[in-house]
């Protein structure tokens, strides 16, 4: 979204990455809950919630360091534009990485797991 300029292609860019964080909320979910017997719905779907935003309140607190680090001090960080934009992109960086990172492992799950039941009594 840094390196987008005019009006039209900020807009298109942040829609697609709106419908990527919705999809990705929504899938984690799906996912968790397929995977969980019937009996604990709801204590995974409350940890999932937990990690999620736990984790967002962690990374910001990470972005948040690294751009005092980068702008020299906290009254320079929310008017440093390069110091932004470079958190920015480097968060960015770190997702596609990731994503890459998971894909061979989706995939190789995909082709050797059986799909579990739904509700298999608990260990």
């Amino acid at each position: 979204m840094t390196w987008a300029g005019p009006l039209a292609l900020y807009t298109a860019v942040f829609a697609v990455v709106g419908i990527g964080l919705g999809l990705g909320w929504a899938l984690t979910n799906v996912a968790t809950q397929s995977y969980v017997p019937s009996s604990r719905l709801a204590a995974a779907s409350g940890l999932v919630l937990t990690s999620l935003v736990l984790l967002g309140a962690v990374a910001v607190a990470v972005a948040t360091t690294v751009l005092e680090v980068l702008s020299g001090s906290e009254q320079q960080a929310a008017s440093d534009g390069s110091a932004i934009e470079s958190v920015l992109r480097a968060a960015a960086l770190l997702a596609l990485v990731g994503a890459a990172l998971l894909l061979p492992l989706i995939r190789a799950h995909r082709t050797t797991a059986p799909a579990p039941a739904l509700d298999a009594p608990a260990p």
